[in-house]
């Protein structure tokens, strides 16, 4: 298993956890439908605007990478969080809820995209989040149970009103996600869209192929 260099760095305590696994719940915001206040919760979580921070050279190394392909944190950004060179890099687990909206954007198609047709680079992207969504969810292969209750509900068009249905609302031990983003969010490189718009390749910088991946770093999942 690859290390996540992260774990030495901030203290996420497990807690324990019911996952909110209701068919019908109106009250959480990012189950409600498109608002600027909904935006802005999913953004917010996805760390959308401080998503990036800089590592050291030893993390990226621990992260099973090659710092020599890993583009360097500028000087003139002015960013000391760290002794040494620093990396430009973000947690995954921003990414993979960035792919989640996308998903829910795409659900809301009408109100994103004004009923425009999809085009090739928003179906690669969105192609792209389904797929990251998928992999972590095999990889992290959850084996929580979920048990089957009676449950009566007279909104059923059909009969029997009473029938067994599952439990969604499972136990978990879940890491302590604000304690993350807070930390991302006050190591967070200021202006980084700003600053990552007027960035520019130099020569001696190390190229990859195509899209950011070379042949040999990806598997046929």
């Amino acid at each position: 298993m690859v290390p996540a260099p992260l774990f030495d760095k901030i203290e996420l305590n497990s807690s324990m956890t019911v996952i909110n696994g209701q068919i019908r719940d109106h009250e959480s915001i990012f189950r409600q439908a498109p608002s600027p206040d909904v935006d802005a919760a999913w953004d917010y979580v996805a760390a959308e605007g401080f998503e990036l921070i800089g590592i050291s050279e030893e993390d990226v190394i621990k992260s099973g990478k090659d710092p020599k392909k890993c583009v360097q944190v500028p000087k003139n950004w002015n960013e000391e969080h760290i002794d040494g060179p620093q990396y430009i890099a973000q947690i995954d687990v921003f990414h993979q809820i960035h792919c989640l909206d996308m998903i829910r954007r795409e659900a809301f198609a009408d109100f994103y995209y004004k009923g425009s047709t999809r085009d090739e680079p928003r179906t690669s992207h969105l192609t792209h989040c389904i797929h990251i969504i998928l992999q972590n969810l095999m990889c992290s292969a959850d084996v929580g149970i979920i048990t089957h209750n009676w449950i009566h509900n007279d909104l059923y068009a059909e009969e029997p009103k009473t029938r067994p249905f599952e439990d969604f609302n499972i136990n978990k031990k879940c890491r302590n996600f604000d304690t993350l983003l807070k930390w991302t969010e006050l190591r967070a490189i200021k202006n980084a869209h700003m600053k990552y718009s007027h960035f520019r390749w130099e020569p001696g910088m190390q190229i990859v192929p195509g899209d950011g991946y070379g042949p040999e770093n990806i598997s046929n999942s």
